[in-house]
This record gives C-alpha cells, sequence and structure tokens, in this order.
C-alpha cells in the first residue's frame, strides 16, 4: 500500500497540475512520461480515499486523454463555457490484468451475472481530445471540447474541417454524440508540413497538435483531424424526440447505428470485432488490438472495455468522476524517461548545423531509443536540455517516437528538488570544420554553406532520390572529393573512367559501370537535376513544383523572389534564400547548362526505373509529348500507403514522380480539387480513403491505375 504524508500528497498533486497543464495548455512539453503520470494518479486516489483527503479532487476528475481547456492549476476552466447535457466522465485505468480482472469481478459482484457470461465491447482507447457534437433538426448545432467534464469550450468553427462528422443527419435527428478528436500519422505530417510553410513551429505531437487546432479561430489555413464516434445520446429535457427511430440500447448496436449515419468508429479503424463473451473474449480482444496497434493509422494508448446490456451498466452506475461499466486497460507507454548524455553537432551537406542528443539506451514503442535529433539551439533552450555535470550526474529527459516512428524528446522529466548538478550546453562557437557561424537564423549554417561539406553534397547528389548513381557509394566520392576531382555536382558529369580508377581498390569494370549510370543521369529531367543542387529548403517534391512552374532552368535563374514566392508551398518567406542560393550555384549551373544537362523536356519527373518499360508503351511518349495528351493531364492524384501489384517495391516518391510524368499533378492530401485517390487499400475506412469517400473522391488500386493510365502493365 502506498504510504505518505498529507505534504507528500499534495505535493505530488501539484507536480501532476504542473505536468497536466505544459502538457495540454502548453506547447506540448512533457514533464514526466505517461507511465509516471498514471502512476502518480493511482497513488493520489489510493491516498484520497484511505484519507478523505480532498486537496486533488480537480485533477482527480479531469481525464488526461480528453482535457479541454487548463488553467493554472491543470483543472479545466469553466469561462465563459457551454454546460454539457449528459457529463463527459473520465474512466479508471488499469494498468495490468489483475487490475482487469478485478474490474470483471466487481462487475459480476454487484449484477450478479457469472464473469462468463459478461458481454464486453473493446475499442482502442485514442490519444485525443473528446468533443461533444450537438445535432438539432438534423443539422450541426455545436460542437463542444470535453473541457472539465461539466462545462467545455464551443468549437464549432472546425465542424467543416474534420473528417468523421457528418454534416447533416437525415430526417430531423436531434442526438448528441460524443467521441474523440484525433490526428492520424498523415494528418500530423501534413498539419506540421503546412505549419512551416506558414513560417510556424511544427507541433510538438499530434494530441497537443488537436488541442491547438480545435481552438484556433483565425487561423489562414485549417489542419486536417478526424473525429472518432464513440457514443450517443438524447437531448434534454425530452429523451424521445432526438430521432424517430431511437439508438438501439445495446451499445454494440449505437456503435454500429453511428456508423450508418456516416460517423467513423473504432470499427473502421480495428476491423470489425464480435462482441466479446467474458473476462477471457474481453482480454483476447484487448491483445489482438495491442498487437494491430503499430499498424493503425493513429495513436493509441490502450483498449477501453464497456458493457454492452443497458442493463448491466443501469445496475453499475456511475460515480462522480467515471462510470462503473467501463475501464480503460493502458498498454506500455509510448513515452519514456532517460539520461541526457550528451549532444552531438555535425554540419551538414549545405552547411546547416544539426544537432543530436545522445541518451542513455531506452526501450520506446517497441524500438531501443539511443540518439534524438533536437534540431537548434532554439529547440535546445525552449526544452531547458543540459549536459551531464563533473560528477556524471545526468539530467533526466522524456522520450517520445512521434507517430511511433520518430525518436523526439518532449520535455525534462520532473524530479524531486535538490541541488541542479548538470551544467548548460554551451553553443558552438564555430562549425565542426572549425569555420565562422551564421546564427542570424534559428537554423544555424556555415559560412562556406555546401563548400564546408562537399562530401556530403556530392553523397546526396549520387543517392536515388536524386541523380541515382549505383555504385557511387561513400568511400568512392570521398576518394574523388579529397583528391580534387570531384567539387560540385557538374565535376559528376565531367567525370572518365581514368578519373575513377584513381579511387583505391575500385577496378576497370565498376568504373565502367558507374560512367554507364552517370550517362544514364544526363537525360534526367530538370527536377531530378534540381533536387541533386541540394538547394536549401527544397526537396525532390519541392524541386518537382518549382520545375514544373518556370519549365526550364533559364526560367529559373532568372526568377524574381515574387515570382519564385508563386509556386506552390514556397511563400514569400522562403522565395529570397532560394533565388539568392540559385544565384550562388550560377557557376554550377552554367557547366551544367554547357553540357546539356537538365535540358530535356521536363515532364516534371523521369519515370522510375521499375516502370520505365512500362511508361514507354503508354500515351506519356516522350519529350516532344505536349503535356495536355498525357493520360493524367489535368488530374490531381494524392498517394496513401505502401504499393503493391503493379507499382511493388515503389516509394512514395516514386510513384509521385510517375504520376507527373504522367502529367498530373501529386497532391500530399485529399481535397474536393482531388481527381484519384491511389491507395493499396480502396476499402480502408480510416485516412485519406475515408475523407476521399467523403468527399466523392474516385479510389483506384495500383493495378487499375496501372491498367487505365500505363497501358495496363502487371
Amino acid at each position: 500500500m502506498v504510504v505518505m504524508s498529507h505534504d507528500e500528497f499534495s505535493a505530488l498533486a501539484d507536480r501532476l497540475r504542473s505536468a497536466a497543464a505544459a502538457y495540454y495548455a502548453g506547447d506540448g512539453t512533457q514533464l514526466m512520461d505517461d507511465a509516471t503520470y498514471d502512476a502518480g494518479i493511482s497513488e493520489l486516489r489510493t491516498m484520497a480515499a484511505e484519507h478523505g483527503w480532498t486537496d486533488a479532487d480537480d485533477l482527480l476528475t479531469q481525464v488526461a486523454g480528453g482535457q479541454g481547456s487548463v488553467g493554472r492549476d491543470g483543472a479545466g476552466s469553466d469561462t465563459d463555457g457551454v454546460p454539457h447535457e449528459v457529463p463527459m466522465l473520465s474512466l479508471d485505468n488499469a494498468m495490468d490484468d489483475d487490475e482487469l480482472q478485478a474490474f470483471f469481478d466487481r462487475v459480476a459482484h454487484k449484477t450478479g451475472v457469472p464473469t462468463d457470461d459478461l458481454a464486453w465491447v473493446v475499442e482502442p482507447k485514442f490519444d485525443g481530445m473528446a468533443l461533444s457534437v450537438r445535432y438539432h433538426d438534423g443539422k450541426i448545432a455545436r460542437i463542444v471540447t470535453r473541457g472539465n467534464g461539466l462545462v467545455g469550450e464551443t468549437v464549432g468553427h472546425v465542424a467543416r474541417h474534420v473528417s468523421g462528422i457528418p454534416a447533416e443527419l437525415p430526417g430531423e435527428a436531434s442526438v448528441t454524440v460524443v467521441g474523440e478528436c484525433v490526428m492520424t500519422h498523415e494528418d500530423f505530417a501534413e498539419a506540421n508540413r503546412m505549419r512551416l510553410e506558414h513560417g510556424e513551429r511544427p507541433f510538438a505531437n499530434p494530441r497537443n497538435a488537436v488541442a491547438g487546432s480545435l481552438r484556433a479561430k483565425n487561423r489562414d489555413y485549417r489542419v486536417p483531424m478526424t473525429f472518432i464516434a464513440y457514443g450517443a445520446h438524447a437531448p434534454a429535457p425530452d429523451p424521445t424526440a432526438y430521432t424517430t427511430d431511437p439508438m438501439p440500447e445495446r451499445y454494440s448496436m449505437t456503435i454500429s447505428r453511428l456508423h450508418n449515419l456516416g460517423f467513423t468508429t473504432a470499427a473502421d479503424v480495428v476491423g470489425n470485432q464480435p462482441v466479446a463473451r467474458g473476462s477471457a473474449g474481453a482480454m483476447a480482444q484487448i491483445a489482438r488490438i495491442e498487437e494491430l496497434r503499430q499498424t493503425f493509422s493513429m495513436d493509441t494508448d490502450g483498449a477501453v472495455i464497456k458493457a454492452d446490456n443497458p442493463h448491466i451498466r443501469d445496475a453499475m452506475g456511475e460515480g462522480s468522476r467515471s462510470p462503473r461499466w467501463a475501464i480503460a486497460r493502458k498498454f506500455a507507454p509510448d513515452t519514456r524517461e532517460t539520461d541526457l548524455l550528451d549532444i552531438e553537432v555535425a554540419v551538414g551537406r549545405t552547411g546547416n548545423l544539426s544537432f543530436t542528443a545522445k541518451v542513455a539506451p531506452v526501450s520506446v514503442g517497441g524500438a531501443t531509443i539511443s540518439s534524438v535529433t533536437v534540431h537548434n539551439v532554439s529547440e535546445i533552450a525552449r526544452k531547458g536540455l543540459r549536459l551531464p555535470g563533473p560528477d556524471g550526474t545526468a539530467q533526466r529527459v522524456v522520450v517520445r517516437r512521434a507517430g511511433e516512428v520518430i525518436p523526439e524528446i518532449v520535455g525534462v522529466a520532473d524530479v524531486s528538488p535538490g541541488e541542479d548538478k548538470t551544467v548548460p550546453f554551451v553553443p558552438p562557437s564555430l562549425c565542426p570544420n572549425g569555420h565562422a557561424l551564421d546564427t542570424t537564423g534559428v537554423i544555424w549554417s556555415c559560412v562556406l554553406g555546401r563548400d564546408c561539406t562537399v562530401s556530403a553534397g556530392i553523397r546526396y547528389a549520387v543517392s536515388r532520390d536524386c541523380l541515382d548513381i549505383e555504385g557511387m557509394g561513400t568511400q568512392i566520392t570521398d576518394a574523388l572529393v579529397g583528391s580534387g576531382i570531384v567539387n560540385d555536382v557538374a565535376d559528376l558529369f565531367g567525370l572518365r573512367v581514368t578519373d575513377l580508377l584513381t579511387v583505391p581498390r575500385l577496378g576497370e569494370s565498376n568504373a565502367t559501370k558507374i560512367m554507364s549510370q552517370i550517362d544514364k543521369a544526363r537525360t534526367l529531367p530538370l527536377a531530378r537535376i534540381l533536387t541533386a543542387l541540394g538547394i536549401k529548403g527544397t526537396g525532390r517534391s519541392m524541386s518537382r513544383r518549382i520545375a514544373r512552374h518556370f519549365g526550364t532552368m533559364g526560367a529559373i535563374r532568372a526568377a524574381t523572389a515574387n515570382q519564385m514566392a508563386e509556386v506552390e508551398g514556397i511563400g514569400p518567406i522562403k522565395a529570397p534564400s532560394i533565388v539568392e542560393e540559385i544565384a550562388e550555384l550560377a557557376p554550377v549551373l552554367d557547366r551544367l547548362e554547357e553540357m546539356g544537362i537538365g535540358s530535356a523536356r521536363n515532364m516534371d519527373a523521369a519515370p522510375p526505373s521499375s516502370v520505365e518499360g512500362a511508361v514507354s508503351e503508354s500515351p506519356v511518349a516522350g519529350a516532344d509529348t505536349a503535356p495536355s495528351a498525357l493520360p493524367l493531364a489535368g488530374k490531381s492524384v494524392c498517394v496513401t500507403g505502401a504499393m503493391s501489384g503493379a507499382l511493388a517495391g515503389m516509394s512514395r516518391n516514386d510513384v509521385n514522380e510517375l504520376i507527373e510524368s504522367l502529367g498530373g499533378r501529386a497532391a500530399s492530401s485529399v481535397s474536393a480539387k482531388t481527381d484519384l485517390l491511389l491507395t493499396d487499400d480502396p476499402e480502408s475506412g480510416t485516412g485519406k480513403a475515408k475523407k476521399a469517400r467523403e468527399l466523392g473522391v474516385e479510389i483506384v488500386s495500383p493495378d487499375e491505375f496501372a491498367r487505365r493510365y500505363m497501358g495496363g502493365v502487371s
């Protein structure tokens, strides 16, 4: 049993309030990991029940995963709020199977129904923000955040921008639907892309991104979000008025009805699961969800178990904080505390400095993490990161895998008061190669730019996404740069076999193969040559947009900052630096032009090698083909998921280049202007496929795409 004094109880409550306030009301910083927070809440509940202490009632009433506006003390704010017709309660947590079995036994004892006869609905516990959507006469009347469970904030301005919320219900239905607003992994990536394009700092994590985006009313852009419904009730005071065909009583039937009305539900994410019979059946479904969570398109941190039978729910009733007929079984957290050991500084191909935190190896979300990107000096300072002191005492930090893929440090762990023996991180005064730094921007860089790290720039230029010169690995490029034979991209196209033979242990046969790859790269279109140049602020996708917008290298070189800003995704902030760097590359561009590199008729990209023959047989044709004659001319195509069939093995970039070589426009998200969604899973009920169906966008599989636009390749 937990034993603590009242002062210790109050101190723990204050720490948990601070953690909740920082996470939900701030910028997404975590002062403690999920497991520590959950354990702290459990301790508070135990001691509050034991001694009747009420200091933490506000904290224990709120729910971590669905909290709305948070005040200084971490509790939901009720200032100028909207009262909920029915309180939006939180859920008690079961941290292991023993606690879960104790819950099943309590329900069986209270209701008199044998444990094995109880029916349960098991759903993923989504990591987002709870909303209440009120319909009146079939139309949305208001959307309100959970807030403190009794009062929330109105956020009706987002109604048209959240997938999974039908704009209207059939007939004159009046009903309140509750659910979780989340960001899928694709939503989160798109949201951060939009943030960066508008000169704003990226979101820290999907849950925080949802909270901030729901409240944002004055943005000139809207980020994608998804609503997952998990309940409904009639508006007070007349429970018979909400529909002529009331929602069924069983919870499973209610969810089915919501799905039929056009709401996204848990079944759309995890697939249909039968109602579980008994504790064994429920635990089996929990295990299935935990096994599948890596494949879900959004973050989940547990499973929710709810009694299906309304008579069981009535018999169990509800407490002041949570229903007694439902519980959340938490999974192993995707955030963990560990020691920050060092921050390493490196200089990249364009001269930009990168900062990497080395941490004590820790398992997060199924992977062992030891290195984490910390972006820049401003981010290091904002998160208060410090290095180990002389005695080796290290700072405790919270590490998370964003989207269960990319590791990040989300903040400094909340530690017990005491002497801080760590030392500040001192930003470098010179680049790692000893040259002066330009520190005027958020991203620090070497004043020599790409000349500081020629080898890194050449390695990037010959990579698959750029010139795709197979066989020219790190040892060869470093040797050519070290000997002074290659100093820029143009030098690559001036290489001879005799130059390659100067590389130690490189034979004539391999040198000849590399030369054939270089000759092949000479015919690449403008977009790929631009990518190889490694212009700051661009990449493969942006290079395609620039090439499509201007058409020729001459037009790109002559473009003003205002003209460059007209390119999709660039804008007035990034344009001047891109124009400036193109001007700095003039000598290299002159030599490329003399060799005819990048002067081929630009169809945005050359067909990827894996489908080269297929495209040549289709109506794409070659340099003289008019864009309007291409099979995808004028069409906007969005790609999602891994490819199979005719496009198996192709990356997202490969497919986007293929689309543009066929005359289409590769879109990053689904909108009303999208003509096609290309996906390996056309029947998916979530993410872009779900949104495409809602908007009436045609969905095609890779094989259908090949048959229709690539001459029936298989």
